[in-house]
């Protein structure tokens, strides 16, 4: 009994038996929330998700390296125990995420969580900035501009390796209690700022959550910034998750679109295998006509899938050009097939190298358990050019002799066998700056993967 042994006491409000009050001594408490002190708290923002769709959804979304376990409480709700810390940090700082195109907020748990009492305030969002001028495709400029909407995360790769042009790209963090900023100057020019999957935000009040017919204001006074103004674009896939994304059309009219939318250096190298509208009444003519169209249309685009030609995918740039050239040249000194660049590779790599820049201070992954071949480079310079890094590891070929398959003496070569590997046909890169070790880390991952124990290079 907690009573007797001064775990636990009870006072009666009032002296009313019906209204008892517990307390628990700091110590039990204590105990108590050891067991959920790893848990993170999610929930679906603006849908609501059976409780087995949304873990094989996550499950999708993760792709983690260990398990985890799924428990719902109420209000749409879930607590989510990880078998590996290394996965509960991944969810953490590898988001935003997205399931069915609605934001998986995120966050750890706390002693005073109340799933019933619990508003949403904050969560993490994509931002975009359109038609920027792609000088200004720089990390910081790029993480202040987004400062004033919220607190900047980070840059996505296919912005910060300038491989498309449209608009840039952050990570952010805001207040969904606030007006959303919805456009900003720079040097003269206004910008609009895009809010890629929230699709409520009213264009009187610039707020989320509500349309403007049922905003209680209507008015914007003119001392806050204007409402948040979102286009609709086709991005392709997000630089981190493989999923169609949805952003908000907002207009004076309400209109809601949905869219589917280099010095000396001191080096370290390693290689391992690693809902409807109203109903509308229509007369059987016309919706005669509307079967005839679509099934006009389907034919039509049913031909045109068959017979238009594979358009080729956009020309590389930046650092992702760079890498790729310099691990072609390498295979073609040995007459290999050049790679083609992944950006699923590219993705893992970046997820990696920002790990270990965030939580391992910059040290060598441990790639052991990695399904993807995988070259390390540390350097002891902030930056290090993409073909530079390649080059490191090619540097090894003079250590490896092609008769007997093996490297000379007591050298390694290994990082070099997996840059010129025959059956490898893909690569993905990515680079972090470590500031605190003034040091940078670059990580580039391969598939199929090659040192296949027996096997030649080439």
């Amino acid at each position: 009994d907690l009573l007797v042994e001064g775990e636990m006491n009870m006072e009666l409000e009032g002296g009313n038996r019906l209204l008892p009050k517990f307390t628990i001594a700091p110590s039990t408490f204590d105990q108590l929330c050891n067991p959920w002190r790893a848990c993170l708290v999610v929930k679906l923002l603006g849908k609501r998700l059976g409780f087995f769709t949304l873990r094989e959804k996550m499950k999708a979304t993760w792709k983690l390296a260990g398990g985890f376990e799924l428990l719902d409480v109420s209000n749409g709700y879930f607590l989510v125990k990880f078998d590996m810390e290394i996965d509960r940090d991944k969810v953490i700082n590898e988001g935003p995420w997205m399931i069915f195109d609605h934001y998986l907020t995120v966050r750890p748990w706390s002693p005073d969580f109340s799933a019933l009492e619990d508003h949403i305030e904050k969560t993490i969002v994509w931002v975009r900035f359109p038609n920027l001028n792609m000088m200004f495709y720089n990390e910081s400029v790029l993480l202040t501009l987004a400062s004033a909407i919220g607190k900047p995360l980070r840059v996505d790769n296919t912005t910060m390796n300038m491989l498309r042009g449209r608009f840039a790209r952050v990570c952010v963090e805001i207040d969904l209690s606030q007006p959303l900023v919805g456009k900003f100057s720079l040097n003269g020019k206004w910008h609009n700022v895009e809010y890629e999957g929230l699709r409520m935000i009213c264009s009187a009040c610039g707020c989320y959550g509500h349309i403007t017919r049922n905003c209680l204001t209507k008015t914007h006074p003119a001392t806050e910034e204007p409402p948040a103004v979102v286009l609709p674009q086709d991005h392709g896939k997000d630089t981190l998750q493989e999923f169609t994304s949805r952003v908000t059309t907002i207009s004076e009219q309400e209109n809601i679109t949905l869219h589917d939318s280099r010095g000396e250096s001191s080096t370290k190298t390693d290689s391992s295998n690693i809902e409807p509208h109203d109903n509308v009444k229509q007369s059987n003519m016309f919706r005669h006509t509307l079967f005839s169209l679509a099934t006009l249309l389907l034919l039509l685009s049913h031909r045109a899938s068959t017979t238009a030609p594979e358009q080729a995918p956009p020309p590389l740039a930046g650092a992702a050009r760079e890498f790729l050239e310099a691990h072609n040249v390498a295979r073609a000194a040995v007459g290999v097939e050049a790679l083609k660049w992944s950006e699923k590779l590219g993705n893992a790599s970046s997820l990696m190298v920002r790990y270990q820049r965030n939580k391992k201070g910059c040290e060598f992954a441990n790639l052991t358990a990695s399904k993807y071949g995988g070259n390390q480079l540390w350097a002891g310079v902030m930056t290090v050019a993409p073909g530079v890094a390649v080059e490191e590891w090619v540097k090894e070929k003079k250590f490896y002799v092609r008769e007997n398959n093996t490297c000379v003496g007591k050298h390694e070569c290994g990082v070099y066998t997996q840059v010129v590997w025959r059956n490898t046909t893909e690569v993905g890169c990515a680079q972090a700056t470590c500031v605190k070790e003034q040091a940078s880390l670059t990580i580039c991952f391969y598939d199929p993967p090659g040192n296949v124990i027996g096997e030649a290079p080439y």
